[in-house]
């Protein structure tokens, strides 16, 4: 179905089982794309007191919802749209409350009533709250220490206080031992004073060796060895050998060319005369 048929579907059937107090349905498919903005859930947690949800879809929703909702204590609570006493269901909810019990410290809020109340209404449904909350706790013993009164804007006034008697009758029962569980700490405490003791002579003894090692360890004394500087040669002096040898290496250079061309004209007169008197050898003789 789409969404405004989901919407149709779900009024018809809120008005057939007598339900009134329901403002809005808002389909799960429009809530996942039309309040998907930060600024629409701000408007959408401001404009409703209350919000419920169907138990199929009520896992899918805190990922849309998003943490302000959880932190104003809004977040919809379930209802079973498909029992034959819906309207019942309904009205338990909206005029019941709920507490929450998390692992972030010992204490927790619940809303019994609010200021149009007489004071006889107040107190039955704080002892009816507390009743209800002894029964679900899983704990053993005293379980509630103090319980207070607020509004929003008041003080929190106690109204009750636990008697801690039943801590010090533990505390009487633990002392009240049997000789042989003392002969046992006596036992435990002996073997800890041994442990103790041989632990400190042990570190005793390993100072003793390193302080003896230290002793024996003779000191070396630095011999200091002449250091000698290497002369410096005189910048002039440099350029004068520079010169001199730049000077000798040049016309040996050139005498060297010379040689080489001397004996380049050498080989080549040599071949010519070689091939000339081949030549005159292959002239035939004229009769």
């Amino acid at each position: 179905m789409t969404s405004e048929q989901t919407q149709r579907f779900y009024k018809k059937l809120l008005q057939e089982r007598g339900v009134k107090n329901i403002s809005e349905i808002i389909p799960y498919k429009v809530l996942r794309t039309e309040y998907k903005p930060y600024e629409a859930k701000r408007r959408l947690l401001g404009n409703f007191d209350m919000f419920l949800s169907d138990d199929r879809v009520r896992r899918l929703l805190p990922s849309h919802l998003g943490k302000h909702f959880y932190e104003r204590k809004k977040e919809p609570l379930s209802v079973n749209l498909l029992s034959k006493h819906l309207a019942r269901d309904i009205h338990s909810i909206i005029q019941g409350t709920v507490l929450k019990v998390t692992n972030k410290g010992s204490c927790c809020m619940v809303r019994i009533g609010h200021s149009a109340m007489s004071a006889d209404e107040l107190t039955e449904n704080i002892e009816a709250a507390v009743k209800t909350v002894v029964t679900k706790l899983r704990m053993k013993g005293h379980v509630i220490k103090v319980i207070h009164v607020k509004s929003l804007t008041s003080v929190a006034l106690p109204i009750y206080n636990s008697n801690l008697s039943h801590l010090g009758e533990k505390k009487q029962v633990t002392t009240d031992e049997t000789p042989q569980k003392k002969r046992k700490a006596a036992r435990k405490q002996a073997k800890k004073q041994q442990t103790e003791t041989t632990k400190q002579t042990d570190a005793a003894e390993e100072k003793k060796v390193e302080e003896a090692e230290e002793e024996e360890i003779p000191q070396l004394v630095p011999i200091e060895t002449p250091n000698k500087k290497p002369k410096l040669e005189k910048p002039a002096k440099k350029k004068k050998q520079q010169q001199q040898q730049q000077l000798e290496k040049a016309p040996k250079a050139a005498a060297a060319k010379k040689g080489a061309k001397a004996q380049r004209k050498v080989t080549k007169t040599k071949m010519a005369g070689k091939t000339e008197s081949k030549v005159k050898r292959r002239v035939p003789k004229v009769k």
